[in-house]
C-alpha cells in the first residue's frame, strides 16, 4: 500500500500542468492572465524592501530617484512574465503603492506621479481614461461612460457654480493656486465630477447586463475626474486646514457614490486604509499610466482584493488559476508587516484558507500558481506562498492516495472512489459557504446543490458541466427552505427581468457554492491521484482508467482535458512504483 501511495503522490505533483485543467502554461506569457506578472513584480519589490530600498516619491531636483530603479526592475519582471508595457507599468506602480510608496509629490517643476513615472520608464504612450476598460463581468464597459457624463455635466455648468467665461484672461497662478481655484472651484469639481463619473460607470455596467462593480466604477470615476482637476492643488479639509493633492477628495466622493466602506483592513495584518485615499490614489495612477488592457484591470482588481470588507475583500472562492494576484500582494504585505521574519509570515499566510469556501482547493491553487511563477522569477513572495501552502498540498495528495488505495483494495471501483471524492468536495463547499453566509447575514443559512447536470445546448461541449452547466439548488434561511430549479438558465433570467428582492436574495445565496463548483477543474487531484493508484494496482490501461475517472468526476472534470492528464500521471506512477520495487513495507 505504501508504494501505491508514494507513487501516486509523486506522479500527481510531478508536473504543475498535470494538477489543473486551466491552461497554466499560457499564463506565463500573459495570454489571458497577468497573475504570473503580479507574482514576479511582488518578488522584485519584496527584494528591494528587504535590502532597505527607498521607494518614496519625492519632490527632488534630481534626474531620478531610488524608486525609479525599483520601478524599472519591477516593470522588467512584469514584462518577463508576459505583461505588455502598459500593464507592467500599471501593476508595478500599484504594487509599489500598496507596499508604501506615495502616489505623487511636488509642484510644479520636479512634480512626480507614480503612474506617470511608470509609464515613462516602460516607454508607454499616454492613454485617456475613456479607453480604459472596466473589469469584466460577462461583459465590460469602458471609462468613456464616466468621461462622457462628466463632460456633459461640465457643459451644462453642473460641476461648479463658477463660470470661467466671467474671468479675465491670463490669470495663471492667480487662479490656479489662489482661493478661487483651490478653495471653491477645485473642491466642487472634485466632489461633483467623481460622483457623476462613478454613477455613470455603475449605470453603464447595469445597462450592459452586468452586475455593477462598485470598485471598478469608483476607480474609473476617480481617474476621469482627475483628468480635469489640478492634481497638485492645495484644498481645504473638513476641519479647516489644507492638504496638497486632489486625489483624496476625488477618491472620497467616488467611494461614497459607489457605496464602498470608509475604511478597510488588510487580511492577516489589520493595517487600515482610508478607502477614499486608496481609490483616489489608484485613480491618479490609472489616469497617468497608459493604455491598460482588460486583463490588466482584472489583475488590478485582484491586487486590491487583500482586505476584509466589501468589494476589496480577499477572495473566498477558489477561482481559476489565471488569478491569485491577490495572494502575491497579500504575501508582500505580510512579509513587510513582519519585517521579513519569514517564519512569522508563513504562520500568518497559512491561515489564508480559513477565509475560503474550499480551503484545500484554494491553498493548493496558491501553491500551484506560486510554483509556476518561480519558473519565471523566484523571490521572497513566491517562497512564502509555497512554504505556507505546501503542508496542505501534501496532505491533500496523501489523503486522496490513501483513500483510493484502501477502497480499491477492498473491491471498490475507480469510478466510485472518484465520485466519492467529488461528493466530499461538494459537501465541503456547501458547508463552508453556509457558514460564511450565516456569519455575513446573522441568519442561519444552509445551501445545498441538489443536482448538477447539463443544459445540452452546446453540442459536444455539453458534456462538460463547467461549459454548459445547470443546477438545482436548495436554500434555507432561518428554517425556511426553497428549491431553486434550473438556477443558471431560468432563475438568473427571472431575477434579471423582474424586481423580486426575495428571489434575488435566494439566488445570491444559492449561487455562492455554485460559482465555486463550476470552476472545479482548477485543481484535479480528485481525478489524477485515484487513477494513478488504480494504474499501479494493474486495474487497466492508463487511457481506460483516465476515461473512467473523467466520467465519474462530475465536478472536477468541469472542462476538457482530464482524462489525458490522468493517463499521463498514471503512466508515471507505474514507472515510479516499478522503480521502488515490490517491497510492500
Amino acid at each position: 500500500m505504501n508504494k501505491e501511495i508514494v507513487a501516486a503522490m509523486m506522479a500527481a505533483s510531478s508536473d504543475l500542468n498535470l494538477m489543473t485543467l486551466d491552461r497554466i502554461e499560457a499564463c506565463t506569457k500573459g495570454h489571458g492572465s497577468l497573475n504570473m506578472a503580479a507574482c514576479c513584480i511582488a518578488n522584485v519589490v519584496a527584494e528591494e524592501l528587504q535590502r532597505g530600498a527607498d521607494i518614496s516619491v519625492k519632490f527632488s531636483d534630481t534626474i531620478d530617484l531610488p524608486v525609479d530603479q525599483v520601478l524599472s526592475r519591477a516593470i522588467a519582471a512584469g514584462r518577463e512574465a508576459g505583461a505588455d508595457p502598459a500593464n507592467a507599468a500599471m501593476l508595478s506602480a500599484v504594487v509599489l503603492y500598496m507596499a508604501g510608496a506615495n502616489a505623487q509629490a511636488g509642484v510644479p517643476a520636479g512634480s512626480r506621479k507614480l503612474g506617470g513615472m511608470a509609464r515613462i520608464l516602460a516607454g508607454v504612450d499616454r492613454c485617456g481614461v475613456a479607453a480604459l476598460p472596466s473589469i469584466k463581468r460577462g461583459n465590460k464597459v469602458s471609462g468613456f461612460a464616466a468621461v462622457q457624463a462628466i463632460y456633459q455635466a461640465m457643459a451644462e455648468g453642473k460641476l461648479t457654480k463658477i463660470q470661467g467665461k466671467r474671468l479675465p484672461r491670463g490669470l495663471g497662478p492667480v487662479f490656479g493656486h489662489g482661493a478661487l481655484g483651490e478653495e471653491i472651484i477645485i473642491p466642487e469639481l472634485a466632489k461633483n465630477a467623481a460622483k457623476i463619473g462613478t454613477t455613470a460607470m455603475l449605470d453603464a455596467m447595469s445597462g450592459a447586463g452586468m452586475d455593477p462593480d462598485p470598485l471598478s466604477a469608483a476607480l474609473l470615476g476617480s481617474a476621469a475626474a482627475l483628468e480635469i482637476i489640478h492634481p497638485d492643488a492645495w484644498v481645504p479639509n473638513e476641519d479647516g486646514d489644507f492638504h496638497r493633492g486632489t486625489a483624496h477628495p476625488v477618491g472620497k466622493a467616488a467611494a461614497e457614490a459607489a457605496g464602498l466602506p470608509r475604511y478597510v483592513q488588510v487580511y492577516g495584518t489589520e493595517e487600515e486604509y482610508d478607502t477614499g485615499k486608496l481609490v483616489g490614489d489608484i485613480g491618479l495612477i490609472l489616469k497617468d499610466v497608459g493604455g491598460v488592457s482588460l486583463i490588466g484591470m482584472v489583475a488590478l482588481q485582484d491586487v486590491l482584493s487583500i482586505f476584509k470588507k466589501g468589494p476589496f475583500m480577499l477572495t473566498q472562492a477558489s477561482r481559476s488559476n489565471a488569478h491569485h494576484s491577490e495572494d502575491a500582494m497579500l504575501g508582500l504585505k505580510i512579509l513587510s508587516w513582519c519585517k521579513f521574519d519569514f517564519d512569522k509570515a508563513v504562520d500568518i499566510f497559512s491561515r489564508r484558507g480559513e477565509h475560503s469556501m474550499d480551503p484545500e482547493t484554494t491553498m493548493v491553487a496558491v501553491n500551484l500558481v506560486a510554483r509556476k511563477a518561480e519558473q519565471i522569477r523566484r523571490g521572497p513572495v513566491t517562497k512564502l506562498l509555497i512554504a505556507a501552502t505546501e503542508p496542505i498540498r501534501t496532505k491533500a495528495l496523501y489523503d486522496k492516495a490513501k483513500k483510493a488505495s484502501q477502497e480499491l483494495s477492498e473491491g471498490g471501483s475507480l469510478a466510485s472512489v472518484v465520485e466519492a471524492l467529488d461528493r466530499e468536495r461538494q459537501a465541503v463547499v456547501e458547508r463552508r459557504t453556509s457558514q460564511l453566509m450565516s456569519q455575513a447575514t446573522g441568519k442561519q443559512i444552509s445551501i445545498r446543490m441538489l443536482r448538477a447536470y447539463s443544459r445540452n445546448t452546446k453540442g459536444n461541449l455539453s458534456k462538460w458541466w463547467g461549459i454548459d452547466g445547470e443546477a438545482d439548488m436548495e436554500v434555507s434561511i432561518d428554517g425556511k427552505t426553497v428549491v431553486l430549479e434550473r438556477v443558471i438558465s431560468e432563475i438568473c433570467t427571472e431575477v434579471a427581468e423582474k424586481d423580486d428582492p426575495e428571489l434575488r436574495n435566494q439566488l445570491f445565496l444559492g449561487s455562492r457554492p455554485l460559482r465555486e463548483l463550476l470552476l472545479g477543474g482548477n485543481i484535479i487531484l480528485n481525478i489524477t491521484v485515484p487513477t494513478a493508484v488504480a494504474m499501479v494496482r494493474g486495474m487497466g490501461s492508463a487511457e481506460d482508467l483516465g476515461d473512467i475517472a473523467e466520467k465519474a468526476a462530475y465536478i472536477t472534470a468541469g472542462i476538457p482535458g482530464a482524462r489525458q492528464k490522468a493517463a499521463e500521471v498514471a503512466r508515471l506512477a507505474q514507472r515510479i512504483a516499478q522503480m521502488i520495487g515490490n517491497d510492500k513495507a
